[in-house]
């Protein structure tokens, strides 16, 4: 263990205990200095009991700072937090990361729990070394961790002569340039869609709803255009194509 030496801080506790600042102490086999008590983590080492408290030593994290712990937030499934003290969470790394060219991927599970949609955080991972990408909702309070995970995936990518495939979100809908990926909160679960938004117009000609959404004649009045409004439970009565239908 790494150890600090502040022999300053014990030759002015030495100065304040003594009430001088040089002389000699006398002989006396039993003599005591009266040393200030050393901070938490720390202790007093080499000294004589006479002439000198010794150095003081304290252990990383030592000193003022010796009682702080960190607060961190629990690592995902097979991270873990590396080179911390009792002041810093140190870095998070995460096993199970293996992305080739051929092959199984591994990657981590982030946590998707949600209640709203702001709990939630689009993030991009690579899934080929053509430089694909697929758009994923996750909780946002993972997406630290996520990032560690992506870098260390694409690092290990080779350069591959192949033109990446369009970006595809968790509800299968892909990206076509024209309009950005999202993050939902769906049934308690952070994903992601291309879709329309719950409220924008619908149909054939404009594109499909996003997940947990349903293109809907929401209005029953002629001209009233198709919208995406929340998907009914297929157990409801009347509910058919996630639509309730209006007169």
């Amino acid at each position: 263990m790494a150890m600090r030496h502040l022999a300053g801080w014990a030759f002015a506790a030495f100065l304040a205990a003594t009430g001088c600042g040089g002389g000699s102490v006398r002989p006396d086999a039993g003599c005591r200095l009266e040393c200030a008590a050393p901070p938490p983590g720390c202790a007093w080492v080499g000294g004589d009991g006479c002439t000198s408290c010794g150095a003081l030593e304290c252990a990383d994290g030592g000193g003022e700072d010796a009682g702080c712990m960190a607060s961190c937030p629990a690592p995902p499934t097979g991270c873990r937090y590396v080179g911390g003290d009792p002041c810093a969470c140190g870095a998070l790394e995460c096993d199970d990361v293996h992305c080739a060219a051929a092959g199984e991927e591994h990657f981590p599970a982030f946590a998707r729990e949600c209640e709203r949609a702001a709990d939630c955080a689009l993030v991009e991972h690579q899934v080929d070394c053509c430089g694909s990408l697929a758009a994923r909702g996750i909780r946002a309070d993972e997406v630290p961790a996520f990032e560690v995970a992506e870098a260390s995936c694409r690092a290990m990518y080779p350069a591959c002569d192949c033109a990446a495939r369009p970006t595809v979100a968790d509800d299968e809908t892909a990206g076509d340039g024209t309009r950005a990926a999202r993050a939902e909160c769906v049934s308690g679960a952070c994903t992601s869609t291309f879709g329309l938004a719950e409220g924008e117009v619908c149909g054939a000609e404009v594109g499909a709803c996003g997940a947990g959404l349903a293109c809907c004649y929401p209005c029953g009045i002629p001209g009233c255009d198709f919208r995406c409004v929340p998907a009914c439970d297929p157990s409801e009565p009347g509910c058919a194509g996630g639509c309730v239908p209006r007169p």
